[in-house]
């Protein structure tokens, strides 16, 4: 039997054209996108605490529809980009991609050494020495988990997200120091 693929694309308001990059890969059966509070603090704050909680209600609803779809191995691919969506990806993605510096985080004069940025890093590019966070590989996801998790917002990325908001999906279990 054929296995049945499907691909959930998460996002903070567009998935541009990464549907393009999947299919370079993949042979999706099932596609859908599901449109969660945005959390990309390096380039925005973070919605009003009202706009979160209705994303994140429509993001339930959503979600019940994928799953009742996946399980009837329903067939469904997403509609095909516009030319904004298309230019947007063809700019942003090498931009994303080959941006992901590690150089531009550092931890403020709030920082005492918790250890829960390095806990909760997936790529484990976070050594702490001397008790301070050290960045330890040139490029990481930049999914900004250790900036989100750092219970004195000490973490920065660049000097503007001092003053914006953080955000962590309300299920998200947080790790403690490892």
């Amino acid at each position: 039997e054929q296995p049945f693929t499907y691909v959930v694309f998460t996002c903070g308001g567009s998935m541009c054209n990464a549907v393009s990059q999947v299919k370079k890969y993949l042979r999706v059966d099932y596609c859908a996108e599901l449109v969660m509070p945005d959390n990309y603090v390096v380039m925005y704050d973070i919605r009003h605490p009202d706009d979160v909680k209705r994303t994140l209600m429509a993001a339930q609803k959503t979600l019940g529809v994928i799953c009742n779809d996946v399980k009837k191995r329903e067939k469904k691919k997403l509609k095909t980009p516009g030319l904004l969506e298309m230019i947007q990806t063809k700019w942003m993605y090498p931009i994303y991609r080959n941006g992901r510096k590690t150089d531009r985080f550092f931890a403020d004069d709030r920082c005492d050494g918790c250890g829960v940025c390095a806990a909760n890093c997936p790529d484990k590019a976070i050594d702490m020495v001397g008790g301070k966070p050290t960045w330890s590989k040139p490029q990481c996801e930049l999914c900004l988990s250790c900036l989100h998790h750092c219970p004195r917002q000490a973490l920065q990325y660049g000097k503007k997200t001092a003053k914006r908001s953080r955000y962590i999906y309300p299920r998200v279990i947080k790790r403690q120091e490892s």
